[in-house]
């Protein structure tokens, strides 16, 4: 996938396992359920579900759950009316009818009220919406993809998410590891961002003494934060290959 701009970097077994579980996903239809830490990549594995799927040509859609408010939620995602509430002074498409033929992302579906997990739940079992202050049921057909770096399980026991729900969501499962768990891929990530951002190969092959050195810390931000580290040595390293020092000096932060 070298060159592809949805790219799942890394040579290590576990990221050949999640290519290949991604890769055989995407052959179906299913709602699929991704798990992992933040800063694991949750949203490119669904970026790239949808490009390898025969839904590539229709539109991803992202929700991003924690931005979603009560009062607005119904109008956002299904849409609504001319007139039909104060300030609707257009009729407006809602994100579901815009994902209709393609696929559609929930990210960090764990932040959703239990007020609007059900709204969620209901569209799931129909596939059908109604715009807001409209009378016209409308067929989608758009698959759904949900992310969450939460335990969903153990959030239905404590009654702050829906049984049903997690079981129409938990269909399909791809779990992103956290970088910890394949650190030998460090090296593979460098290069691939001195490709994409840095531009000049500052860090196309790092120094024994710096690959040590990242290897051998913890990443709680997983690749959010290793990419953080290499933009700060790009920003304040003048020339040449950097150093170990350049990267003791961006991990301070």
């Amino acid at each position: 996938m070298r060159g592809h701009r949805y790219q799942l970097i890394g040579s290590s077994a576990r990221m050949e396992r999640l290519r290949q579980d991604v890769k055989r996903t995407a052959r179906l239809m299913d709602t699929v359920l991704i798990v992992g830490q933040r800063g694991t990549g949750k949203e490119l594995v669904a970026r790239t579900l949808h490009h390898e799927s025969r839904r590539r040509g229709g539109p991803f859609v992202l929700v991003d759950c924690s931005s979603l408010s009560e009062t607005v939620f119904e109008s956002d995602l299904f849409g609504h009316e001319r007139g039909s509430f104060t300030g609707a002074h257009n009729r407006k498409v809602g994100l579901l009818e815009d994902a209709n033929g393609g696929t559609l992302f929930f990210d960090e579906i764990s932040h959703l009220s239990l007020n609007l997990q059900a709204k969620l739940l209901r569209f799931l079992e129909e596939k059908t919406i109604r715009r807001v202050g409209g009378r016209v049921q409308l067929d989608i057909d758009a698959r759904i993809v949900v992310a969450t770096n939460r335990d969903l399980a153990r959030m239905v026991e404590a009654g702050a998410f829906l049984p049903d729900l997690l079981d129409r969501l938990n269909v399909l499962r791809l779990r992103t590891p956290a970088l910890g768990e394949h650190l030998e891929d460090i090296p593979e990530l460098a290069r691939h961002f001195s490709a994409l951002h840095a531009g000049n190969g500052t860090f196309d092959r790092l120094a024994p003494e710096v690959d040590r050195l990242l290897r051998s810390r913890e990443w709680p931000g997983n690749f959010r934060q290793l990419f953080n580290v290499f933009r700060r040595v790009a920003a304040f390293h003048d020339s040449g290959a950097p150093a170990p020092e350049d990267f003791a000096r961006a991990l301070e932060y």
